[in-house]
């Protein structure tokens, strides 16, 4: 661990002061060559035309191996920063200003630029956003401007108070939300992303002014094309307001400034009263029994009714009024058409001509624009029966308006449609969420235990069973603050009653990869979901595990337009180990790239002598072991191909095995399988030898999540994943992981779980270190002392400590939703049995005794993890 000293860097900028409309642009001096340290305010100086730091401005940083580090003005120094980076990393990137919920992937930054900010007299209204990177701190750093300034000017006639001004482009250009932009390019250009954007600027303060004096505004705007002009709107503290439209084209580039030489006058002759659009009341003549709530702050109308199924279409009635007393307008806001039942639904797409007669479809959010004069406003319209728990709702409409059918899981549904309600809502440790606007997407059904559960239990409960999905997007799409990205999966989480084995599993992976590989797991967000206007209760929005260049599991996906069938060190691999491979009931029969493990066959799994003290069994190998069979063969350890698989190869069933793709890999396996379990690989072997063949510590993070949640999977195996890249950016090693399925069995100790009496008790032992590859890694002197160094020193135990001790504040976030979802999907319905029954000893304890257990055995776990880890209870 390091602590860095940042030099900080004036910035210049410069105005043109032409008598056109709009200036030329003129380029600006963001593009600072000379390291000043004199310079400490962050404003911009009309003196010196400069933008330079000032006390309390702070700056971002990753690095490696540390993410998203603050950098703080020095109280002694207040041109320079200060701030703590791990390791030791050849590469800075920074960024300005910080955002503690900013990330980063492949030095692409991702944060997001508000929608509201304070009014600044001749300042710029809005801190620019400027990015630099450096590889020697001892010469500061050069930061590069990502936005353009626009400069207006307003005067006025007698003495007023200015409250606000409202920015916006003539062709409803997005000029606030997320946004991304390249830390690495010299170049780099602030682009903002399409979900949860805004198309309007608001600027607020207390701008005294006096009558003849101008006073003059500069405002930080992303490099964007207004095609048809802008409009800059102003509101005095007596509600009056001018509003000035320019039509002539604005092309704002980076490190551009635009000074509008027009000056705002002000003045009793161009204000006039603001007009204030107020709806007053909204009903559904379709229904009875429900209420409203209009918001005419937030422009929201909020229907609830407990339990209701939202039918097609409602009969609607709307009142709304102007304070100008002139007449509104109402229109529906539709983005997509929805085809149910193959009838095609266009929900009165258009103008409302009767308000208090028109029909609206709720099945989701919708959205009515009421206009006045030159005045709009958008009200959004939706049911709120869910909206109490404070989690994000997904709702879905399939285009066949039924629900994936249980004979059908791998069926896509396509020409269906998402939208997700996100606004006002938050993760469980306070970070806001934004929208995802409605968007085409494809469903079907998902997972192979789960869905057995699905269609055991589908006759139990009154709407079906509840079904884990497989979403995949129209286009890529940021999702609840998760990186873009086309497919996406909800995890039921059905036999859990806690709800929160998989998200707590996974947020561990990824504490543990901060501080050590690197390396990435899936991210999730608890959610509520809508299926075709039922709620069907609780799940995991989560990333599905898929290869993808800069994003999720980092390589070249195989494409059959670019690669052939023969191609092999040019694209990743994803392998999974897992014991339905080839199970003539349980597998899959047209899934053929799959071969047993070298392992399975080596005299050392067949040797007694090699059943260590301190570790489970496992269900394949020695006689001694558990093994399944259904009267269809045993269980083996086998590896199979993820990806590429047999579709993507686009071969018969048999002809997967000849492919470049398949031999290459499966070579590449049984190299190192011969290795760890040969003769060569010795107790003593070292820690770079061994790095030569894997990612350790991808190895030991994925064993340590699999440990710490006491989750015996990897010993079956089942959903075991490990990866593989040679080509450009990849290092020819295998790394495992990412980790996947954690709601059944885990997080529960010996006496909680039943494993027949089998397994020794958790609480003394390691559970998986006889699984995979572990069985012989963990026998390594040199693995063990490194475990217990990063264990201890390296942060992996403090950072599985900060998930455990957030397991009270998700409770809290999750009570409302668990109470509803457990009312409809109890876990095993009163009076009812099945094969499959109650996994984790749950049903008959509250959700609040549920997550408390889970929390105890995590807190154990990392204590009993302390004496087997540090006192190498491996024998």
């Amino acid at each position: 661990m390091k602590k860095f000293l940042l030099t900080s860097v004036c910035l210049l900028a410069m105005f043109a002061c032409q008598k056109e409309e709009f200036d030329e642009p003129r380029t600006v001096g963001f593009e600072a060559k000379t390291v000043y340290t004199d310079v400490t305010k962050a404003s911009y100086d009309s003196q010196k035309h400069a933008i330079a730091w000032e006390a309390g401005d702070n700056i971002g940083c990753f690095a490696e191996l540390s993410t998203n580090v603050k950098f703080a003005n020095s109280e002694s120094a207040p041109s320079s920063f200060s701030g703590t980076i791990m390791g030791n990393p050849s590469v800075y990137h920074f960024y300005f200003p910080f955002n503690k919920e900013a990330t980063a992937s492949n030095n692409v930054l991702t944060s997001k630029w508000d929608a509201e900010k304070k009014l600044k007299v001749n300042d710029i209204c809005g801190k620019p956003i400027l990015v630099g990177k450096a590889t020697n701190l001892g010469n500061g750093v050069t930061f590069h401007n990502g936005c353009g300034l626009v400069k207006f000017t307003v005067t006025t006639d007698a003495a007023r108070k200015l409250t606000r001004a409202d920015f916006s482009g003539n062709n409803g250009e997005l000029i606030a939300g997320k946004y991304t932009i390249d830390m690495n390019s010299t170049t780099p250009e602030m682009v903002i992303a399409q979900d949860g954007a805004a198309s309007t600027i608001t600027y607020t303060g207390d701008v005294e002014m006096v009558a003849g004096t101008s006073y003059s505004f500069i405002l930080a705007l992303p490099p964007t094309d207004f095609s048809k002009g802008i409009t800059i709107k102003l509101w005095d503290e007596n509600n009056n307001t001018l509003t000035k439209s320019f039509d002539k084209a604005l092309n704002l580039d980076r490190n551009q400034a635009v000074n509008i030489s027009t000056t705002l006058e002000f003045t009793a002759a161009n204000a006039k009263p603001a007009v204030d659009i107020t709806v007053s009341s909204f009903d559904l003549t379709g229904i009875s029994g429900e209420s409203v709530s209009i918001d005419n702050e937030k422009n929201t109308i909020t229907i609830t009714k407990s339990g209701f199924t939202n039918p097609q279409k409602l009969a609607s009635k709307i009142v709304a009024t102007a304070s100008n007393g002139e007449a509104v307008t109402m229109t529906l806001k539709e983005t997509t058409t929805i085809v149910a039942g193959g009838t095609i639904h266009p929900d009165n797409t258009g103008v409302i001509s009767n308000p208090s007669s028109f029909e609206i479809n709720l099945m989701m959010p919708r959205v009515i624009a009421i206009t006045s004069g030159d005045v709009t406003e958008e009200y959004t319209v939706k049911f709120s029966q869910l909206t109490e728990n404070g989690l994000p709702v997904v709702y879905i409409n399939t285009a066949t308006g039924a629900d994936v059918p249980v004979d059908a899981k791998d069926t896509w549904i396509a020409d269906s449609e998402i939208y997700i309600d996100a606004v006002g809502k938050s993760t469980f440790d306070g970070i806001a969420l934004d929208d995802l606007a409605n968007i085409k997407c494809e469903i079907k059904g998902r997972g192979n235990t789960t869905w057995d559960w699905v269609v055991n239990t589908e006759s139990l409960y009154s709407n079906g069973a509840k079904r884990p999905y497989a979403i995949k997007l129209d286009k890529k799409k940021e999702v609840l603050g998760m990186a873009k990205h086309k497919r996406w999966v909800l995890l039921n989480n059905f036999c859990d009653k806690s709800l929160i084995r998989n998200f707590i599993s996974y947020r561990t992976a990824n504490k543990l990869a901060a501080v050590g590989s690197g390396e990435w797991h899936p991210s999730g967000q608890l959610v509520e979901v809508v299926m075709n206007g039922l709620h069907r209760g609780n799940y995991l929005l989560c990333e599905q595990i898929k290869i993808a260049d800069g994003a999720r599991i980092e390589g070249v996906e195989y494409d059959d337009k670019v690669h052939t069938p023969a191609v092999t060190s040019e694209i990743a691999y994803l392998l999974e180990g897992d014991r339905n491979w080839g199970h003539t009931k349980t597998g899959d029969p047209n899934e053929t790239l799959y071969w047993e493990s070298y392992r399975y066959n080596t005299s050392w799994q067949n040797s007694s002598t090699n059943n260590f003290t301190y570790m489970y069994g496992t269900n394949y190998g020695k006689s001694t072991d558990k093994k399944y069979s259904d009267g269809s063969g045993w269980y083996k350890f086998r590896w199979g191909m993820k990806s590429p698989d047999d579709g993507d190869l686009g071969l018969a069933s048999a002809g997967g095995k000849n492919t470049g793709a398949y031999t290459f890999i499966n070579g590449k396996v049984t190299e190192v399988e011969k290795y760890f379990f040969g003769s060569n690989f010795k107790t003593s072997t070292s820690l770079d030898e061994i790095n030569q063949y894997i990612d350790l510590d991808s190895f030991i993070e994925y064993w340590l999540v699999y440990e710490i949640a006491m989750n015996q999977e990897p010993n079956n195996p089942g959903s075991c994943y490990m990866h593989y890249f040679a080509g450009e950016g990849g290092d020819s090693k295998f790394h495992m992981g990412p980790v996947w399925d954690f709601d059944f069995g885990s997080y529960l100790t010996s006496a909680q779980f039943n494993d027949d009496g089998l397994y020794k008790n958790k609480d003394t032992h390691f559970i998986i270190a006889n699984a995979l590859w572990y069985c012989r890694l963990l026998q390594n002197t040199n693995v063990q002392e490194y475990i217990k160094q990063k264990w201890n020193e390296g942060g992996y135990r403090a950072a599985a400590a900060t998930v455990a001790k957030e397991i009270s504040t998700i409770k809290g976030y999750l009570n409302n939703s668990a109470t509803v979802n457990f009312n409809m999907w109890p876990i095993v319905p009163s009076g009812k049995t099945y094969d499959l029954q109650d996994p984790n000893q749950e049903n008959n304890m509250s959700f609040s005794d549920a997550i408390d257990r889970i929390q105890k055995n995590m807190t154990d776990r990392l204590s009993q993890l302390d004496d087997l880890i540090n006192n190498k209870r491996y024998k």
